[in-house]
């Protein structure tokens, strides 16, 4: 059967992470900087987890623009674009969340900014892989590798937008 549930007025919701049947993390990029936790099977609301401390001191809108998710080896890990009017205002940030104890593991800084695509885990890397645009007609972006054994930037794998010649959406 088909239902539905509400995440907020207004919340521009972007993603669903699955962390089981009794646990789902949705991710909200406006007018909330919280993710929300739901029971993906019933749609009750379970609670939320605050990401209002990772929120930058030149992003007066009231949320760090959490926006696609990636479940790697039992973490959770969500993109943080930091825009302002969508607009990046800082460098993109990949924040590790532990489900059991709904609370930040890391953060890890990216050297870009915009991130803007979902997070894609590559075996044959073993890395997860994020594409970060900057601002849109300037090369000053790029694809970075997060090494989830370290949860630290990999520039070994890392190209910039420059050395690509274009944007990467």
């Amino acid at each position: 059967a088909n239902a539905q549930v509400s995440v907020g007025n207004g919340t521009n919701p972007q993603d669903i992470a699955f962390m089981n049947a009794n646990k789902a993390y949705v991710s909200r990029l406006q007018n909330t900087s919280r993710l929300l936790i739901l029971n993906p099977t019933t749609l009750a609301i379970l609670g939320e987890l605050e990401l209002g401390s990772l929120i930058k001191p030149n992003d007066s809108d009231g949320s760090p623009e959490p926006a696609y998710m990636l479940v790697n080896n039992g973490l959770l890990y969500v993109v943080l674009q930091h825009l302002g009017n969508f607009v990046p205002v800082a460098r993109g940030e990949i924040v590790v969340i532990d489900p059991v104890t709904d609370s930040i593991v890391t953060v890890i800084q990216l050297p870009f900014m915009n991130p803007l695509s979902p997070l894609h885990f590559s075996p044959t890397l073993r890395r997860i892989l994020v594409s970060c645009v900057g601002n849109f007609g300037v090369n000053d972006g790029g694809i970075v590798a997060i090494d989830p054994t370290t949860n630290t930037v990999d520039p070994s794998i890392s190209i910039t937008e420059a050395a690509l010649r274009g944007d990467i959406t």
